[in-house]
């Protein structure tokens, strides 16, 4: 595992990779590290997990939790809710770099790797520059996200926009994050809590797609990851009496 270092966004770098993973899931850590030095990366950064099990009890029972990064009345579990958290721990790292580190590739643990993974990601995100992401999927669930909510960018045949007024599960696997994305996803989580409605499936903010800028890679052989399904997965959340790989 490496530190990231400064100036790693810069015009000729690749953008860095902070990898989402539960301190008790050495097998998995191992195997992206692999993945990830196979695929020539060396500058990445772990972010600890949070497990499910840990939170509160309140979390659980009403998903009434973590007052400080505006998770209470979302209705959200304790399970989607530490995931959610995982990945709000991913933003804030990427909020809390200097200036000129302003995007990062955030991975789950149970991604696979495509040849080029980096330089292709990269590729893709300032391809999008022009669009001014939050967020760039570097694969989501297609056949979990309805078709209505996949509109196409006229001028980017690359790329799709996400989204979708009742919210959508897409995953969030692979993707690329910017400085500006991370500080209004956290921020969008307030008009969800006002409208009292249940969370939505997407634990990248479901119905805040309306306010984010959400983008997706728009053909499979153009993803430079993808999701492992083959994983028995208890993914960034821990669950309790599951065994941890």
């Amino acid at each position: 595992m490496s530190g990231l270092t400064r100036g790693a966004t810069g015009a000729s770098s690749l953008l860095p990779v902070l990898l989402i993973n539960l301190n008790a899931s050495t097998g998995r850590r191992q195997k992206m590290s692999e993945q990830l030095a196979r695929a020539g990366v060396h500058n990445w950064q772990r972010i600890p997990a949070v497990y499910g099990s840990e939170l509160p009890p309140e979390c659980h029972r009403k998903g009434r939790c973590a007052d400080d990064i505006k998770l209470i009345k979302l209705r959200m579990g304790g399970r989607p809710a530490a995931v959610a958290l995982s990945h709000m721990r991913a933003w804030r790292a990427v909020q809390a770099q200097p200036p000129g580190w302003d995007a990062a590739i955030v991975l789950e643990d149970d991604a696979i790797l495509h040849s080029g993974f980096q330089r292709r990601a990269t590729a893709l995100w300032r391809s999008a520059l022009p669009l001014k992401p939050d967020f760039l999927h570097l694969t989501y669930f297609r056949h979990l996200t309805p078709k209505p909510c996949v509109q196409p960018v006229e001028g980017y045949p690359r790329i799709v926009r996400l989204r979708c007024p009742h919210g959508m599960n897409t995953g969030q696997q692979a993707y690329v994050v910017s400085r500006r994305g991370a500080g209004r996803a956290q921020q969008a989580l307030n008009p969800l809590e006002k409208r009292g409605k249940a969370q939505s499936f997407d634990l990248l903010l479901g119905e805040a797609s309306m306010v984010l800028e959400r983008f997706a890679v728009a053909k499979v052989l153009d993803e430079p990851a993808k999701h492992n399904w083959s994983v028995r997965s208890i993914r960034v959340h821990g669950l309790p009496g599951q065994r941890r790989r």
